[in-house]
């Protein structure tokens, strides 16, 4: 496989979707630790200048892969490519999560093969310890912790709330209060990315209601959502197509472009640490590797690592964008 093969297979799906392509893809090849790539402010260049070459189109395809990422991120992506184009569809060929089904929800129509899934939405609160760790505190995890007790324990009285209080205590203020506005963030961002293709006020009621099977009525951040799950139970209907649907060409050229790009990102290939310590004979193994794309017709942008895995097993693997 090559950019050439990938940018056969996306003049492809062009032609049968009539619409100009744009891929991102963030590879999770395993170890996640090693080569996971998140969603990110970082690709905004490059897709201004895949836009402004492009100029503006009736519809923009999004060929979107991905675990997750940074919630501010999706916004301004989502913001540049409605710009330049009447109609946003999403093309999800396998997994679209977190900020990734976040950005999902800017999109008109969202395509989904049979293999493809978001998530819900619930963000992470991140917070630096003085140890040097980072402790990790999902939002809804705190106000489902409030609502249990109020609701099913049934602790409704001003003492029985400042137990409740005194048991949130063990986090400093300052996280409080990021998981507060976290909280609200991300309810707001999820209305607002609906709220660029469905009336909000004809719609508030769906719209409520879509935010809300995607974050505290979906129980387990991890749960994944096919697409009958996300188009009848989560809300979305007519916004999710299936890729075979009404054309099972669809779904062959959509399934071409991810074979194209695996093949080129290994991202079914888990590497085996000491596999590749035995064939480096005792000296550090160094792999590249490519770990994510942005890319369309007239341009191709790769993010790549060069993994060194010293003797001991120690690995370092920077991260960098290169046009190819």
């Amino acid at each position: 496989m090559s950019k050439t093969s990938r940018r056969e297979a996306i003049l492809a799906l062009e032609k049968k979707r009539q619409s100009k392509v744009i891929v991102y893809f963030l590879g999770d090849r395993q170890p996640i630790q090693i080569f996971g790539t998140k969603v990110a402010n970082d690709v905004v260049p490059y897709f201004e200048r895949i836009l402004a070459q492009q100029g503006k189109t009736d519809k923009i395809s999004l060929f979107l892969y991905g675990r997750g990422g940074d919630m501010d991120a999706p916004w301004p992506i989502v913001s540049i490519i409605r710009e330049f184009c009447d109609e946003f569809e999403v093309i999800i060929p396998r997994r679209a999560l977190s900020a990734a089904t976040l950005l999902s929800l800017g999109a008109n129509r969202i395509i989904m093969t049979p293999f493809a899934t978001i998530s819900p939405i619930d963000p992470e609160g991140n917070f630096p310890q003085s140890d040097g760790k980072v402790l990790q505190i999902p939002t809804e995890d705190i106000f489902s912790f409030i609502e249990f007790s109020k609701s099913k324990i049934g602790l409704r009285s001003e003492n029985s709330k400042a137990e409740i209080l005194k048991a949130l205590l063990k986090y400093e203020p300052k996280e409080l209060g990021n998981i507060f506005r976290a909280y609200n963030y991300i309810r707001q961002l999820a209305k607002g990315m609906l709220s660029l293709h469905l009336d909000a006020v004809k719609n508030k009621k769906r719209i409520d209601d879509i935010v809300e099977n995607l974050t505290e009525k979906a129980y387990q951040h991890n749960h994944l959502v096919g697409r009958k799950e996300a188009k009848y139970k989560v809300g979305l209907g007519e916004i999710i197509e299936f890729a075979e649907d009404p054309d099972p060409a669809d779904l062959v050229l959509i399934e071409n472009l991810f074979a194209a790009i695996e093949g080129d990102t290994l991202v079914n290939v888990p590497l085996n640490v000491e596999e590749a310590l035995q064939q480096s004979a005792g000296q550090p193994a160094v792999i590249d590797c490519i770990r994510a794309l942005v890319q369309a017709d007239q341009l191709n942008v790769e993010g790549k690592s060069t993994v060194v895995i010293a003797p001991n097993g120690q690995v370092k693997a920077g991260f960098y964008w290169t046009e190819v």
